[in-house]
């Protein structure tokens, strides 16, 4: 991603930003090797990151105010010059239309709760180059990229694993998909030449070494577009829910579909 540009662009959209102090936030989409539509049923799952991202180029406020303009949002209806949202971190932040800002909404309300003395807001570009409806985990990315850069704007921390799900928490909350552990895990933890293997019973998480030069990933574009919250996805995830209440009759003990 052409960090130059983004920069361009962030001084004609906010000219009285202070850019002494901005910085660039970057949290990578995903594709998945194995285990699909196991996550939310305990069982184990296998993503990397790719090389497609959300990029956040961000200046901090002091007002606690947080203004976004995404440049990815006209691929998503906005105007061609893409659109910009305000909402503050002291109180909690709206469930405000237009649809993309629910992502970031959600994530900067889910850090707000879970971090003490979240004050600093931001000027804030977003872009991202991951395909959106493709099945790459854009929302995610976007998700981690926002409550990434609120923390560091804010000097605080928080481990990966509680970062994730605060990211998930938003999902779920905002957008109101119903989604798994997986993408914001692999999100905030995927490291370059590896896989994450990670059991989303017990969260324990382990780098699997991808370093055969003879080995490729290729991930094709069918140019389909998909609809988390509206789409299959949720389909399919009552389905396996009454999968697991039908055999949680049979045997008592079963409480996931991964115990089947």
């Amino acid at each position: 991603m052409d960090l130059a540009r983004l920069q361009a662009s962030f001084h004609k959209i906010f000219p009285q930003a202070d850019t002494s102090q901005l910085i660039a936030v970057r949290a990578p989409g995903r594709v998945n090797l194995i285990g699909e539509h196991t996550d939310y049923s305990d069982g184990f799952v296998c993503p990397m990151a790719i090389d497609r991202s959300t990029v956040i180029l961000a200046t901090p406020r002091a007002d606690g105010i947080v203004r976004m303009h995404s440049d990815s949002a006209k691929a998503a209806g906005a105007t061609p010059q893409g659109e910009t949202v305000e909402f503050s971190i002291l109180s909690e932040v709206p469930h405000t239309p237009p649809a993309w800002s629910l992502y970031p909404k959600g994530s900067a309300e889910a850090i707000r709760r879970r971090v003490a003395g979240l004050t600093v807001g931001m000027d804030a570009l977003v872009d991202s180059d991951i395909p959106l409806g493709g099945g790459l985990s854009s929302s995610a990315s976007f998700e981690v990229a926002t409550g990434m850069t609120l923390l560091t704007l804010n000097h605080k921390q928080m481990p990966l694993e509680e970062l994730a799900l605060a990211c998930q928490w938003a999902e779920h909350h905002y957008p109101h998909m119903p989604c798994g552990i997986m993408d914001q895990f692999i999100s905030a933890m995927g490291q370059k030449g590896h896989a994450l293997l990670l059991d989303c019973r017990s969260r324990e998480t382990r780098q699997v070494p991808l370093n055969d030069p003879e080995l490729r990933v290729v991930i094709s574009n069918s140019n389909v577009k998909h609809d988390l919250v509206a789409g299959e996805y949720a389909g399919r995830r009552h389905q396996c829910e009454a999968a697991l209440s039908y055999l949680h009759r049979k045997n008592p003990d079963l409480t996931s579909l991964r115990d089947a």
